[in-house]
Order: C-alpha cells, then structure tokens, then sequence
C-alpha cells in the first residue's frame, strides 16, 4: 500500500481537530451559559490569564466592552500579587463581578 504524503497527513489531522473543536464547543455550551448568566447579572468581567491566552483575553474584554459591559483582561500572576478590588463599585447596582481565569 502507498504511504500518505505529508499533505494528506496534514488533511488528516486537521479533519480530526475540527471534529475535536466543534465537540469542544459543545461540551462547553452549559458552562459558557452560566457565566454568560453571570455577566448579564454583574455587568462587570475580569478575565485572568498569562502568556497567549492574555493576549486572547485582552482581544476578547475589547468586544465585551463593545457590547456595554465593564471587561478588563488582567495578567494573572500581577492579580496573585496585588488582589483587584471586585466587589460592586460605589453606587453600582451590580453584585460583584464575574472573574474567569
């Protein structure tokens, strides 16, 4: 039998991921709800992250604040060292804030 060249390997494997992906997605689905839920609730979100995945985060606060809710990325080790203050602002009607790590 031929052996596979390296494109069809590379074919191969990126047909797996996209399945892994999409059951990833939906896997996520009743997790991503309740903090959706959470966001709605609080109005504020702080995501916690290091390396690439802060980088992702700090993509992701600019379309929430898009979308009117108080977002701000944070890099995680900073936050361990010097706590951010995440009860509900002076005034504010909301209750907390939603943190994601």
């Amino acid at each position: 039998a031929p052996s596979l060249s390296g494109m069809e390997l590379i074919a191969i494997e990126m047909a797996r991921q996209h399945g892994d992906a999409l059951q990833s997605v939906a896997d996520a689905a009743a997790a991503a709800e309740k903090v959706a839920a959470s966001v709605r609730q609080t109005g504020r979100l702080r995501l916690l992250a290091m390396g690439g995945s802060h980088h992702v985060s700090r993509t992701v606060a600019f379309v929430y604040r898009r979308l009117g809710v108080d977002a701000a990325a944070e890099v995680l080790s900073e936050v361990l060292i010097t706590p951010l203050p995440l009860a509900a602002p002076a005034g504010g009607t909301a209750a907390g804030c939603t943190v994601l790590i």
